[in-house]
């Protein structure tokens, strides 16, 4: 106990007699200490964030796309003959669900660059052409109106439901529900308007949605 005492009188001479490297050591630890915390925090938050845009999309879908094969046969002239295909089809989508058992849900997906217009407003939108199941596969929830059902299917009605800056850009002063607008050379009835949702352009190109 004496020897502790000892050192720990030695110590508070030192600090004393240096009090200035004492106040630089001290601060560096400090500042150390501190850097790792913010740069432990920043990462935690980072991460949480990208945990919470996942969950937006749900967090076991998986997106399937068709490649391009034209444009890899021009950079590579090792590849002598590549057969055409006309990319993925609902016949890929049946036996796709017939070999994965583990399959809940489905939807196809098809999109265009489209003009959508409504009382000589004009929009550029994405068009896109989805199953119904499309919506709780990427946990979509409805403002208004109603989604698509088995008969818009079927009977490939011309109708559509559009998000939050479709509506404030072509419906500014009305409810667009049981509207019509003109996307491409199609008119479409709005049968519904989705919520809006915080999803980044980043993060949705990450995860196949742009």
């Amino acid at each position: 106990m004496k020897r502790i005492l000892y050192n720990f009188y030695i110590a508070l001479e030192a600090v004393k007699f240096n009090r200035s490297r004492a106040i630089l050591t001290a601060l560096g630890i400090i500042f150390g200490v501190a850097a790792v915390i913010a740069m432990m925090a920043v990462g935690k938050g980072a991460k949480q964030e990208l945990l919470e845009q996942i969950k937006l999309v749900g967090v076991n879908n998986i997106v399937i796309e068709n490649k391009d094969v034209s444009q890899e046969k021009q950079e590579s002239k090792a590849i002598e003959e590549i057969k055409y295909s006309p990319g993925l089809s609902m016949s890929d989508l049946d036996a796709l669900i017939k070999l994965v058992p583990s399959v809940k849900k489905s939807s196809p997906e098809i999109k265009y660059d489209a003009l959508a217009i409504r009382e000589g407003k004009g929009f550029q939108v994405i068009f896109s052409g989805v199953h119904t199941d499309f919506f709780s596969m990427f946990n979509l929830q409805l403002s208004s109106g109603s989604l698509f059902n088995p008969v818009h299917i079927d009977r490939s009605k011309p109708v559509c439901v559009i998000g939050q800056t479709v509506k404030n850009r072509l419906f500014t002063d009305e409810d667009p529900v049981g509207k019509y607008l003109k996307c491409g050379d199609l008119w479409l009835q709005v049968i519904g308007i989705l919520e809006s949702r915080a999803i980044d352009k980043n993060t949705a190109g990450n995860l196949g949605l742009s």
